[in-house]
C-alpha cells in the first residue's frame, strides 16, 4: 500500500489550529484530509486565489474547540500550493480534519 503523500500548505493564521495536510488518491480528482488542532471547526471555499491557488477559509463555530484565542475573530486561510489551477469541489470538517476535494485542471 502507497503512503499518503504530504502537501505543502501555506497558512494564514487564524483561531483555527493547523497541523498537516495529506492526499490519499492519484486520480483526476484527489481527497486529500488536512489534519487540525481545532475541533469542529467551519470551513468555505471561496475559489483560487489570483495566481490560480485553491484557496479554503476556516471558522470557529459556537461548538468549535481548541481555537488560538490571541486570534480571535480572525479566519484562518488555507493556500493549497500543490495544486495550482485545480478546482475545489467540495470540503468538510469532522472532529479534527478538514477533507477537501480537489478536481485536476484540463
Amino acid at each position: 500500500m502507497k503512503l499518503p503523500k504530504e502537501i505543502n500548505l501555506e497558512i494564514t493564521k487564524g483561531e483555527i489550529v493547523v497541523n498537516s495536510g495529506h492526499e490519499d488518491c492519484e486520480f483526476k480528482a484527489k481527497r486529500i484530509h488536512i489534519d487540525l488542532t481545532s475541533k469542529y471547526a467551519g470551513c468555505m471555499s471561496l475559489g483560487n486565489t489570483p495566481e490560480g491557488y485553491p484557496q479554503l477559509f476556516l471558522f470557529a463555530q459556537e461548538e468549535t474547540l481548541n481555537v488560538d484565542l490571541t486570534r480571535k475573530d480572525k479566519s484562518t486561510i488555507i493556500t493549497l500550493k500543490d495544486y495550482k489551477d485545480w478546482l475545489i469541489l467540495d470540503c468538510w470538517t469532522g472532529r479534527y480534519t478538514l477533507t477537501v476535494i480537489l478536481k485536476e485542471p484540463e
